[in-house]
């Protein structure tokens, strides 16, 4: 029942439980990520903060770049 995670930004990658963290937003918190400052996928496919894990997801944390 496990979750993989990579934090884009400083390529790291994780493991989690996930019967221990029940939504993407509680890795998120986990991690210190804001969520405005974020884009969440699951298997490829953006997702919003209160998705719910499944066992074998692969998580990727995209930091947002914006600048003019």
């Amino acid at each position: 029942m496990v979750v993989t995670v990579l934090v884009e930004r400083n390529n790291k990658k994780y493991s989690f439980d996930e019967k221990e963290f029940k939504t993407a937003k509680d890795i998120l918190k986990e991690l210190n990520e804001s969520i405005n400052a974020v884009i969440i996928t699951i298997n490829n496919e953006v997702v919003l903060e209160e998705y719910e894990l499944e066992d074998g997801d692969d998580m990727k944390i995209l930091s947002v770049v914006s600048g003019g």
